[in-house]
């Protein structure tokens, strides 16, 4: 297999980056608030009540809120609770495999070097049939977190959806999955010490994603393939919608009698419009893979141009979202 760029795909209005979500998560935690957040609570249960809504712990005393914005993963007990609540099937929300596994690993940016004989300082994929990896720097250019997925749609390689989501594996079965890619990309990949290999998990398009005072959010909602690295934005665009509406005056200002109807009148909302908008992009995201790996999902087949086109198309409805416009709307009918 050769190596060679085939296309760039370039955001037009916006500074891009890569972080490593610890690090990320370590910049956050300091500008918390003492008390906001409180760790070791492992919710599986609310109950909606006339002074608002108390969650359930199983190994903590109930906290009392007047919303639950539920952001408990792709496993959410939450999201589980409220299909029982609601008379749903319950095995009609579990997560669901995606017929891809994915190989991971970090590696120093000065062994990235001596390997492919070149600086990473942006997002790259390598293509291949069935086959692709992305690569980008993280920490500060200093570390290269690399991704290599593999199309598995019988779960063979990680027990027939008996075994575990991840587990880590030799190296040699890594370097023979992507038997056929150029001797660079091969020493790259060696270069990972302990790879590891997870399943690629996603969640069905749900009949609701909101309760009485809760609503889903993020993976909890719409858990989806990172072939377009937008399931965290999506939980962003969630969280950022979810919390205009519900810090508007209309519901703020209301009286304590008022208050419960404003609020499952701006989840009603926050539903019909984010709703169609995350499974776009969870549709498109799956698709990104498709065509990542030669697969086509318009007739594009290994047509280089084709798919440079698609996937930019695609990338501008992630990347130039005019949720500003989003959320003016929703306001409004929120009056």
């Amino acid at each position: 297999m050769n190596r060679k760029a085939l296309f760039t795909i370039k955001g037009t209005n916006a500074s891009k980056g890569n972080v490593h979500r610890a690090d990320f998560l370590d910049e956050i935690v300091p500008l918390m608030q003492d008390g906001v957040a409180m760790f070791d609570h492992a919710c599986n249960s609310y109950t909606p009540h006339v002074g608002g809504v108390t969650l359930h712990f199983a190994n903590q005393p109930d906290v009392d809120a007047d919303v639950i914005i539920a952001s408990d993963g792709i496993n959410s007990r939450l999201r589980s609770h409220l299909y029982h609540r609601q008379g749903l099937p319950v095995e009609s929300q579990m997560a669901r495999y995606a017929e891809w596994v994915a190989w991971r690993g970090l590696i120093r940016t000065s062994a990235f070097l001596k390997a492919m004989g070149q600086s990473c300082d942006h997002k790259q994929m390598l293509l291949g049939t069935d086959r692709h990896i992305v690569h980008f720097p993280v920490r500060n250019g200093n570390v290269i977190n690399i991704v290599g997925f593999v199309r598995d749609p019988e779960y063979l390689k990680l027990g027939e959806h008996t075994g575990p989501w991840a587990e880590k594996r030799p190296k040699a079965e890594m370097l023979r999955d992507f038997d056929g890619f150029t001797e660079d990309c091969l020493a790259m990949l060696s270069e990972i010490e302990e790879p590891s290999i997870w399943g690629i998990f996603t969640v069905p398009e749900l009949e609701t994603a909101i309760d009485d005072r809760i609503g889903l959010i993020g993976d909890a909602s719409h858990a989806m393939t990172p072939h377009q690295g937008a399931g965290a934005g999506q939980a962003i665009e969630d969280a950022l919608f979810l919390s205009a509406l519900l810090c508007s005056p209309d519901v703020c200002k209301s009286n304590l009698a008022e208050r419960n109807g404003k609020i499952n009148q701006a989840l009603k909302i926050y539903q019909q419009v984010r709703h169609r908008r995350s499974r776009e992009v969870q549709k498109a995201s799956r698709e990104a893979g498709l065509l990542y790996e030669f697969r086509g999902v318009d007739g594009e087949g290994d047509d280089l141009g084709k798919i440079a086109c698609n996937i930019e198309q695609r990338m501008r409805q992630v990347w130039e979202w005019d949720i500003k416009t989003e959320l003016t709307e929703a306001l409004e009918s929120l009056h």
